[in-house]
């Protein structure tokens, strides 16, 4: 029986599109900010997260990290987030069309379960759910799927928050790449080296399909 990842890759790329589930499916760091600040007593607010590792923007211990790592991946938590608007119309009109939908996420393989419950529960259109170890913080997961493993893949459209995977995909895919305009994206060094039309920052899920009929007109 073949893997998720399998059936995705056997895909054409020409109808792959990438799904990242956090802050891009889910509203998700909304609810961690109040979440760590009342564990931790600190005061920090969501638009000054100027950094992806919430270690770093909460200014963790390593031992309050892993806390929080736990926290942020609990099963109830992770069943409350509420979400994004605007995401339904436009999966339903892609998946109407044809398009393969695959939502990818850096969340760690044991929290698959409740990950599809959720998107169920939501009612999200999807083919393939995959949880890809994007940031090399998932090794002693035995089914985890290794970040070069997606190099392998193209997609014809992508949306990301994280500016690391947003880099990555301009490299190894030839569709173009929403970025969710979040604060830990706005002025990243990473994100200054990239110079593509390719890439396309848009704040909510109503601006994607204006995008793509514009490009669709102008070829």
């Amino acid at each position: 029986m073949s893997t998720p990842f399998e059936r995705l890759a056997a895909v054409r790329p020409e109808r792959r599109i990438y799904l990242d589930l956090d802050d891009v499916l889910a509203e998700t760091t909304r609810q961690i900010v109040p979440l760590l600040n009342a564990r931790f007593e600190r005061e920090v607010c969501f638009d000054e997260l100027r950094d992806f590792d919430l270690g770093i923007a909460f200014e963790l211990t390593d031992t309050e990290r892993e806390h929080a790592m736990d926290a942020v991946h609990d099963e109830l938590f992770l069943r409350e987030l509420p979400l994004r608007e605007g995401v339904l119309e436009v999966l339903r009109e892609w998946d109407q069309s044809g398009y393969h939908l695959a939502v990818i996420t850096g969340r760690p393989p044991d929290t698959h379960g409740v990950s599809l419950e959720w998107l169920a529960d939501q009612g999200v259109p999807h083919h393939t759910f995959v949880c890809v170890d994007k940031y090399g913080r998932h090794g002693e997961f035995e089914n985890r799927v290794p970040l070069d493993q997606l190099r392998a893949l193209s997609f014809e459209i992508a949306l990301e928050d994280s500016p690391e995977m947003a880099l990555f995909l301009t490299r190894h895919s030839h569709g173009h790449i929403f970025l969710m305009d979040r604060p830990w994206n706005r002025e990243h060094d990473l994100l200054r080296r990239v110079d593509t039309p390719r890439m396309i920052r848009i704040h909510e899920w109503s601006e994607i399909t204006a995008h793509l009929r514009s490009m669709t007109r102008s070829r």
